[in-house]
């Protein structure tokens, strides 16, 4: 269930990724223009990157994007934690099977048929 979830929220990252990124390029070179038309060296390129997002971004409500932008990453990482936290305890209770039966072994060595003993450890010569 949650790797449908994650999946999907990717899928709708990656859909919106240009515009995600215009909005940070925006956001980012906000002094750009001012920079450019006081005829700072070197802000041409930058200015039209500027002009590139700006224009990605026409007629886009910003303030509904950046809240679309927060709230996709924001289920991501809830979900990514979430999946984060059972394979942990996945692990977990591994390590617990596992020395749950080593831990019986020691308590109980008579009630262990010989036949499924294990052999002690080989000592190299």
């Amino acid at each position: 269930m949650l790797e449908k979830t994650r999946a999907g929220l990717y899928a709708e990252r990656k859909r919106k990724k240009p515009l995600f990124d215009a909005l940070a390029a925006t956001e980012r070179m906000a002094d750009v223009p001012e920079r450019y038309w006081n005829g700072e060296a070197e802000t041409e390129p930058a200015y039209k990157r500027y002009l590139a997002a700006e224009a990605a971004l026409d007629g886009t409500d910003r303030e509904a994007l950046q809240r679309e932008r927060s709230r996709l990453y924001g289920e991501l990482s809830a979900v990514n934690g979430k999946m984060r936290k059972l394979r942990n305890e996945l692990h977990l209770l591994e390590q617990i099977r596992k020395d749950s039966v080593k831990i019986f072994e020691k308590a109980h060595p008579e009630r262990i048929p010989e036949n499924v003993r294990p052999e002690p450890p080989r000592q190299r010569a």
